[in-house]
């Protein structure tokens, strides 16, 4: 079986399926939140992420063909955190 994982930068055609991958990811601690509303922003945050123009820039490993994680990267702690 083949092992290896190859790192690209983020294409446009990929955006969607990488939301997809995003909220399936975290899906997970969505009953973690006390306040619905805190996973609701939560859940746009990573939404708009993939188009945010904070990113400087986004990459994803892929196993063959298939997407299996990203990877966002920022140029300061201020484009990521807000602070």
């Amino acid at each position: 079986m083949n092992q290896i994982i190859f790192v690209t930068e983020l294409w446009e055609k990929e955006k969607d399926f990488v939301r997809k991958l995003l909220v399936a990811s975290y899906k997970q601690y969505e009953y973690t939140y006390k306040d619905p509303n805190a996973w609701e922003r939560y859940l746009h945050m990573m939404l708009t992420s993939v188009d945010s123009p904070d990113v400087h820039k986004i990459f994803v490993a892929k196993k063959e063909t298939k997407i299996i994680g990203t990877i966002q990267l920022f140029l300061t702690s201020k484009e990521a955190y807000g602070k």
